[in-house]
């Protein structure tokens, strides 16, 4: 019979301590951490105690993407059940748009494609809500994602279009970093002709 490795016991004892401790104070990575080393209830017990919606949110889609890491596909719908409704009483749109974003990214890879398309046009009705003109272009290229995400290239170029207008014609950093961007994800959503032509313009802007 083969001895018990002392220190593998014991290293396990510490990472065990420490994520539990991290999970005490409701951190969504920390959970998330749980569930990826089985501790999935302890995980889920947590994350019922946030408060705060959009963490809450998180907190279960990031428990989900744990579970489609480890295979086990029969617990997932009801969390990501939960993580859905958190987003929904988020007020504040810049932050509601983010975290839809991100759970049509995470139902997409459970599999869910109609519900992740339903989420990701949520996101787009939540940043087309948006009032504050700092916020718009970021949301909407973060849409533009979202549906690149769960198979809608024709939307997703079409609201890269809507960010690009939202830009104006301020020349700055921040400019350049949302040119490079939309260069991408109209690259990635099959638009390659536009792309360039974006390109052609954050190149400009980087050579002033």
């Amino acid at each position: 019979k083969t001895p018990p490795n002392l220190l593998q016991i014991v290293k396990a004892t510490v990472i065990s301590a420490t994520l539990g401790s991290l999970a005490t104070r409701s951190d969504p990575e920390a959970l998330a951490a749980l569930a990826h080393i089985g501790e999935v209830d302890r995980a889920l017990g947590h994350a019922e105690l946030i408060h705060e919606p959009a963490r809450k949110s998180r907190a279960y889609r990031l428990i989900a993407a744990a579970l489609i890491d480890r295979r086990e596909s029969s617990t997932i719908q009801p969390i990501l059940q939960e993580s859905l409704k958190a987003p929904r009483s988020v007020e504040l749109v810049h932050f509601r748009c983010p975290v839809l974003c991100d759970l049509a990214e995470t139902l997409m890879k459970a599999g869910e494609v109609e519900l992740a398309r339903q989420v990701a046009s949520e996101a787009e009705s939540a940043a087309k809500k948006e009032s504050h003109k700092f916020f718009i272009p970021e949301l909407l290229i973060k849409t533009a994602w979202a549906h690149l995400w769960v198979g809608n290239s024709e939307q997703s170029n079409a609201i890269a279009e809507d960010a690009l207008r939202a830009l104006g014609d301020e020349n700055s950093v921040q400019t350049l970093a949302y040119l490079v961007r939309l260069e991408a994800v109209l690259h990635c959503g099959g638009n390659i002709e536009r792309a360039g032509e974006i390109r052609t313009k954050w190149v400009a802007l980087f050579d002033k």
